[in-house]
């Protein structure tokens, strides 16, 4: 949103909410008050820093939720998303709306709970020993370990389901 002003000697110059503001730019035609026209020209770099941040958020956030299996609903990568959900709801807030307030507001009462950081040990596990198989397994305990911690996600997952689901 760009208007013009005339400015001293008749030539135009480009102002608007798009341009840097100054006190004695606002326009004639602006629906903003002429009051408040100086307190938006001084924060106004400060409302654009946040709201490039509030983008760029939204714009690495949404690349994430771009994941096939959203679509095609795969088991195998409910995984990748139940593991963004709980980083986005342990991130600091962002002001985002949408799916990214849904998200925040259904998985706040499993911030802090451990439960993102079982999930990825278990995940690490798994990609490491089994899926890509980067090293060879040979250390009993350390199975025994892992196994623990794959039966105590799945017995925690299974917990807030039934916390979860509607009642009949």
């Amino acid at each position: 949103m760009a208007h013009e002003t005339a400015r001293e000697g008749g030539e135009a110059q480009r102002t608007g909410y798009d341009q840097p503001a100054r006190k004695d730019d606002r326009p004639a035609e602006s629906p903003m008050p002429a009051v408040l026209w100086p307190q938006y020209a001084e924060q106004k770099p400060v409302l654009d820093k946040a709201l490039a941040e509030i983008r760029e958020v939204a714009r690495r956030q949404i690349s994430k939720l771009k994941d096939p299996s959203l679509v095609r609903a795969q088991v195998a990568e409910a995984r990748v998303i139940l593991r963004f959900c709980l980083e986005y709801a342990e991130s600091p807030a962002d002001h985002a709306r949408g799916v990214f307030e849904s998200i925040r507001r259904n998985f706040r009462d499993l911030r802090g709970t451990g439960l993102l950081k079982l999930l990825t040990d278990v995940y690490t596990f798994r990609n490491t020993y089994v899926a890509h198989q980067d090293k060879e397994l040979t250390d009993r305990e350390e199975t025994r370990r892992a196994l623990g911690k794959w039966v105590e996600l799945v017995v925690r997952l299974e917990e807030i389901a039934a916390r979860s689901a509607p009642v009949k």
